[in-house]
């Protein structure tokens, strides 16, 4: 399936893609952001369109922006675990631990394999694992340090 508009060329929205992409890699994010938000324009059902755009804000430190693409990205794509860990990454940092935590357990969940070592598990399932252990390391820090 086509998914350029009906009256762009696949090809233009394949090389606005890829100059998105590099823009990011090479961490141009402002530009990156430009060339991203034109492609949601363009294809607005495209969650991983959207999930980048989060992603790209995220690495701007404009978290509510952030959070409004990866929302959005996630009601396209239920199952973006991209989006999902950096959608609960940025509620962490905005001070939603509950929902953020949530989130990271959701994506620990679908994919951990019990019979594997950490260093085993898929790359989703180790990050929102790290994540997880941070926040209890932090959680159980504040609990000493209020108990002295």
């Amino acid at each position: 399936m086509n998914d350029a508009p009906h009256d762009m060329p696949i090809f233009m929205l394949a090389q606005l893609e890829h100059t998105a992409m590099v823009l990011y890699e090479t961490e141009q994010f402002d530009r990156a952001a430009e060339h991203l938000r034109m492609m949601v324009q363009m294809c607005p059902h495209k969650g991983d369109y959207w999930s980048l755009l989060g992603v790209t804000y995220r690495r701007q430190n404009l978290k509510a922006a952030a959070l409004k693409a990866l929302q959005r990205a996630i009601e396209l794509d239920a199952g973006d675990k991209n989006a999902l860990i950096n959608l609960g990454e940025t509620l962490c940092e905005v001070g939603k631990v509950r929902e953020g935590v949530e989130l990271l357990r959701g994506v620990f969940d679908m994919a951990y394999e019990p019979g594997l070592a950490p260093e085993e598990q898929d790359y989703f399932t180790r990050r929102a694992g790290m994540q997880l252990a941070v926040i209890q390391e932090v959680i159980n820090g504040f609990i000493i340090t209020k108990s002295q």
